[in-house]
């Protein structure tokens, strides 16, 4: 089946007739024909987002049509889903068939280079979000500091790590947790030169190692820590293994306790390592709803707060947002915070966390809107649409007069 075909696109109806108090449950949705694009209200569920129409948003609808008919026109866009929250409540959603990347297949990297599988996705289907994990791993690593388990991001990395003490050097000993998590700790990492299958690419390296931190420790430093941009996928690993060490809670157990239960994310999968399963895949392991990643989302954009109860610390969400590194020929990106980046989208400013295959959780605080893709893009494909794109040709015009 070609890749086209496997993309074909589908959309939810979601009949909400609020003014009588009633709505169409889950199991008498039917789809939007192929050739009848239309925006309909996204359903309200008991999941804790409240759910409105874009028009009771001050947004209008037409942009929104006009992107489904796109979507349908394009049909090897490789989009999986769209969300769009406005002032605290969802206002758009769309789902399309597709293929996930399923690290649970039993022959990953032994019969296959990329373990797809073919999904029909709804709102309750788990999708891969590969490097948001990454943003995910910091807000749980300041929720660490928040409750007191790490005293500061001024600590040095390897203080966490006494057993391997055999590869530190006075150069490894000035990276501290701060570095780690701007991305600055100097330490050589490349999963962009080469495909994932090639046995040079780092991120396949990492992953079927037997021992992930000593991979990480053992590089010798290239450049001196906090001076450099080196989007490195091993070091956020180490943070995750600096939670587990600090808290005495295995990684997932902490994120669940800490983060994912106060915020009503009540399904999730982690993804584990080959060859080291103990060791928290902190770096791109987690599977997630859309509705969900756009709990993240909106905890950002809430000052750490959700449903009035207070998640993530002010402080650490500042720190998180606060530029660590500028960053130059980064796409739309100027600067990396602690472990998302800073952009502007349309002439605003805002910030997001992106993952291989077309994964993304942006927040645009001036406007009060999150926005949600995952997608498959996972061989690199060439893609008639970005998530740019929609934000800027379709989400950002449908506000009115802001």
């Amino acid at each position: 089946m070609r890749q086209g075909e496997r993309a074909r696109t589908r959309y939810t109806v979601v009949l909400l007739f609020s003014a009588f108090g009633w709505f169409c449950s889950h199991d008498a949705v039917n789809p939007v024909h192929a050739q009848e694009p239309a925006y309909t209200v996204p359903v309200q569920t008991d999941d804790g987002w409240p759910t409105a129409s874009l028009s009771d948003k001050g947004m209008e609808t037409e942009p929104f049509v006009r992107l489904l008919s796109q979507l349908r026109e394009a049909d090897d866009h490789l989009i999986h889903s769209i969300l769009v929250a406005k002032d605290g409540a969802l206002v758009f959603e769309a789902y399309f068939d597709g293929s996930d990347m399923n690290f649970f297949d039993e022959n990953l990297l032994i019969t296959c280079t990329l373990c797809l599988k073919e999904v029909h996705f709804t709102r309750d289907d788990l999708h891969f979000t590969a490097s948001v994990t990454k943003s995910i791993t910091s807000m749980v690593l300041g929720i660490a500091m928040d409750r007191g388990h790490i005293s500061g991001t001024e600590l040095s990395m390897l203080s966490f790590f006494p057993d391997y003490a055999h590869l530190r050097t006075p150069a490894k000993d000035s990276i501290t947790i701060h570095h780690m998590l701007s991305m600055t700790a100097g330490l050589p990492y490349d999963e962009g030169t080469y495909p994932i299958a090639d046995p040079r690419n780092d991120a396949r390296r990492l992953f079927v190692t037997e021992d992930p931190v000593a991979f990480v420790l053992g590089a010798d430093v290239v450049h001196a820590p906090g001076t450099t941009y080196i989007y490195n996928s091993g070091t956020t690993v180490l943070l995750g293994e600096i939670i587990r060490r600090s808290t005495g809670q295995s990684f997932s157990a902490f994120t669940e306790e800490h983060l994912f239960r106060p915020l009503g994310i009540t399904s999730h999968k982690w993804a584990e390592f080959i060859g080291a399963p103990d060791v928290p895949f902190a770096s791109g392991g987690l599977y997630l709803r859309p509705r969900d990643m756009a709990k993240i989302g909106q905890l950002m954009l809430q000052d750490g707060v959700w449903n009035g109860r207070r998640i993530l610390s002010s402080d650490w969400v500042q720190r998180s947002l606060t530029m660590a590194i500028a960053l130059f020929d980064r796409g739309r990106a100027y600067g990396y915070g602690y472990q998302w980046r800073l952009a502007r989208f349309g002439g605003f400013t805002g910030f997001y966390g992106v993952g291989w295959g077309g994964q993304y959780i942006v927040v645009l605080p001036e406007l009060n809107i999150v926005f949600v893709q995952t997608g498959g893009r996972f061989a690199g494909e060439r893609i008639p649409i970005s998530y740019a794109t929609i934000i800027e040709r379709y989400v950002l015009p449908a506000l009115r007069h802001q």
